[in-house]
């Protein structure tokens, strides 16, 4: 037992000496920054769609009896995946900033002591 716990405690401890680091870089930020603002794009327009449907009261499979639950499902949808977009825009805004930190590099330049 005593064996069998300390080699599971070593492999625990060991593993992330073996996993790979990714380098965090400009690039690493921009990739970043596209993913979430493509994603974010998708939400905004899947609220927008949602938002929509519940508005026009479009007929669902959902629609079963006269007081059905579909208009405020997509409603409720909507607003949600307008949330999530908020969000995500706002994590991709943050991830560019860090970029545009990381590719400014400040270099000293030498000046004469006497003009």
């Amino acid at each position: 037992m005593k064996k069998s716990f300390a080699t599971i405690a070593f492999l625990l401890f060991a593993m992330p000496a073996f996993s790979q680091n990714e380098s965090i870089n400009k690039d690493y930020y921009l990739r970043r920054c596209k993913r979430k603002k493509t994603c974010a794009w998708i939400f905004l327009g899947v609220g927008v769609v949602s938002t929509g449907f519940a508005a026009l009261g479009v007929p669902t499979a959902l629609d079963g009896p006269a007081e059905s639950p579909g208009g405020s499902f997509f409603l409720i949808t909507g607003l949600v995946a307008f949330a999530i977009s908020i969000r995500l825009f706002i994590v991709s805004s943050k991830n560019k900033k860090k970029s545009m930190e990381l590719s400014y590099n400040s270099e000293k330049i030498q000046l004469p002591d006497k003009n």
